[in-house]
């Protein structure tokens, strides 16, 4: 049993050298505030803030959904599609990444603490898990496909990306355009993920943190049991931009990555039961 079920993602915290540079990348969003809040630290050293009575900014009004023909339907008759330049329309962030040193352990802690449920459970090969997208438990009420996902992968321990949902495609796709434009560096993008099936594009702020928009991703509530995927299925698209390690002229087989993933999990178990071991 949970000791709390949280209802969402609040916030990330960023560390900037330059913190004009930092405020103009991000056009310095306002947040609402208030509340009171408990400050844990998990077992590898994240920072993680519970906050209880924040206050709720004003709702934002949508956006409105222009109508869309298709071979099927063609609502939209007698208009034309006009956009205006814009950067993206940011409505909430959606989800964290870490990167951790023991996908289990932390899986507890978290789950134990925040009543996280797992939505796809990632595997390098059978029965090595790697880490799981997770999403609030919300009861009746529908949960993004993942709030957090932790990953245990090779390197340095950190936050991979956090992840802010658009308006929509259209939104996305001006919001690339925008940060094209200005010669931002991209990551990824843009193109469909499998495993929460959100449209996604990609971006680095100036000092090499990851940032996601995100638009039409799952929904589930707690009827909806977890599912185990390949480590292919993480690294797929189902359209669009293949990942970065699969571009150029001699990309490495996914099947290679996995292998070298599952090795690494493998042998990271060894060596701590052989410590429990030597301890005992």
């Amino acid at each position: 049993m949970a000791v709390i079920k949280i209802q969402d993602i609040a916030h990330v915290r960023f560390a900037a050298p330059d913190l004009a540079v930092m405020r103009a990348f991000l056009e310095d969003l306002n947040e609402p505030g208030g509340g009171k809040i408990v400050r844990l630290s998990d077992p590898d050293g994240y920072s993680v803030e519970i906050v209880a009575g924040q206050a709720k900014a004003a709702p934002i009004p949508p956006p409105t959904d222009p109508l869309r023909n298709s071979a099927f339907a063609q609502p939209r008759l007698r208009a034309s599609v006009r956009l205006d330049a814009a950067p993206a329309h940011v409505r909430r962030i959606g989800h964290a990444v870490l990167k951790v040193r023991d996908f289990r352990a932390s899986e507890k802690w978290y789950k134990d603490r925040f009543g996280f449920l797992t939505s796809d459970e990632v595997e390098a090969a059978k029965d090595v898990p790697l880490g799981a997208f997770m999403r609030c438990d919300r009861g009746d009420k529908p949960s993004d496909h993942h709030t957090l996902f932790l990953a245990q992968l090779p390197g340095e321990l950190g936050l991979l990306h956090a992840a802010f949902e658009v308006s929509n495609l259209d939104d996305l796709m001006l919001g690339h355009q925008h940060l094209k434009v200005r010669k931002h560096k991209p990551a990824w993008g843009v193109g469909r993920h499998i495993m929460g099936s959100q449209i996604f594009d990609y971006w680095k702020d100036p000092f090499g943190n990851e940032l996601e928009h995100w638009t039409d991703g799952d929904l589930f509530t707690a009827a909806d049991p977890p599912q185990k995927m390949p480590m292919s299925a993480l690294l797929a698209v189902q359209w669009g931009s293949p990942h970065p390690m699969f571009v150029g002229k001699m990309p490495p087989p996914p099947a290679l990555i996995a292998f070298f993933t599952a090795l690494s999990i493998r042998l990271k178990r060894m060596f701590t039961r052989q410590h429990k071991g030597n301890a005992a």
